[in-house]
């Protein structure tokens, strides 16, 4: 089996475009905190849907791609040091968090983006931001994670929500 690999410096965004909760907050990244961070950031915007117009925004900006929509996002998501999901607006539990955190990828977010799920108890994977100088702060001062801890990771994640499955309880 061919491993992938964990680039250093590469985070993304996972989301239907289409839907304004999740546009909104890659917009608002876009003007409060990227404009603060260093520029040896790697940016990956997954998921389809987007707007035209914030399509052309992105390919404005010369460390962001924009991969649409894609078979296996946790794939993409898995080769990313975090996923960053500024949500401020939303309801329950967010996929693209238990995607991220399946794969042993952190997740850079608000209190929103982490309704209803605890974060792991050994291996940190919530880094938690409400504001722009927040999400700043994380970023910039993250300490690269390799794929050993990433695997760590998902391991206890997966222990600790991977029971209870209505097969076990017949």
């Amino acid at each position: 089996m061919k491993k992938i690999n964990v680039y250093e410096n590469r985070f993304c965004f996972y989301g239907a475009w289409n839907r304004k909760e999740n546009s909104e907050c890659l917009e608002w990244f876009l003007k409060n905190v990227y404009p603060k961070l260093s520029d040896d950031f790697e940016f990956v915007v997954i998921g389809g849907g987007m707007s035209d117009s914030l399509q052309d925004r992105l390919c404005s900006y010369k460390n962001f791609s924009y991969l649409g929509f894609v078979d296996d996002p946790v794939k993409e998501i898995a080769k990313c040091q975090a996923l960053i999901a500024p949500l401020h607006k939303g309801a329950g539990v967010k996929v693209k968090v238990i995607d991220a955190l399946s794969s042993g990828t952190c997740v850079v977010g608000t209190k929103v983006a982490f309704e209803g799920i605890e974060d792991n108890a050994e291996h940190r994977l919530f880094f938690h931001a409400e504001s722009a100088d927040g999400f700043v702060a994380i970023l910039n001062n993250w300490r690269a994670i390799d794929i050993e801890e990433k695997q760590a990771a998902a391991d206890e994640f997966f222990a600790r929500y991977n029971k209870n499955h209505f097969t076990d309880l017949l």
